[in-house]
């Protein structure tokens, strides 16, 4: 079944989108950019996102990989790390519609290490997406995570706006169409949040 009548890609065209996940599989899969990635995704985002989210979203609607690359770089920053440009391809954004005034600003990252070989101690996050209610967030936010799990492959969590982890359930395959469908057949589960 093709989702492309459910989603229209504003950020990025398909073709882009496939070019960006041939460039995606020579990004690092290793421990320690699996890492920050999981601190990107479970700590910076969040507290931008729940403190005031029009910057970042204004942001993805300029520059789109870019303005996230950004981001992730100023996260690495902060665990006094840096990144050489080319490790960063592997961290791509895209915009869809959804029905009722929903946008969903969904973040890929590098494909981690197998979570065998990964610590137990985090998660390394597949996607993450930004559900707004307007464009800008008017009617609020939901922040999800799909990251890895040693029992079910991956795993859905709700980051809360006071930073709680809520495992929702075994999440989707990771792949960008599977988690779009997965994300358009719940998202009245997911109530906005001013």
């Amino acid at each position: 079944m093709s989702l492309s009548k459910f989603f229209k890609p504003r950020a990025s065209t398909r073709s882009r989108l496939d070019r960006w996940e041939e460039i995606a599989a020579t990004a690092p899969k290793n421990k320690d950019f699996s890492l920050l990635a999981h601190k990107f995704a479970f700590e910076y985002l969040p507290d931008h996102l729940f403190s005031d989210p029009k910057p970042i979203l204004q942001g993805i609607q300029e520059r789109g990989d870019s303005e996230v690359r950004g981001r992730f770089e100023n996260s690495c920053r902060r665990h006094d790390r840096t990144l050489d440009a080319k490790d960063m391809y592997g961290v791509i954004v895209s915009v869809h519609d959804f029905p009722k005034n929903r946008f969903a600003y969904v973040i890929k990252y590098p494909s981690p290490a197998p979570v065998e070989v990964m610590d137990s101690q985090f998660s390394a996050p597949f996607y993450s997406a930004i559900i707004t209610y307007g464009a800008l967030a008017e009617g609020g936010l939901r922040y999800l995570v799909l990251c890895q799990s040693s029992v079910t492959g991956t795993s859905l969590r709700l980051i809360t706006r006071n930073r709680e982890h809520i495992e929702l359930r075994a999440g989707s395959p990771p792949d960008l169409g599977s988690f779009l469908g997965f994300l358009y057949a719940k998202m009245d589960t997911f109530e906005p949040s001013a």
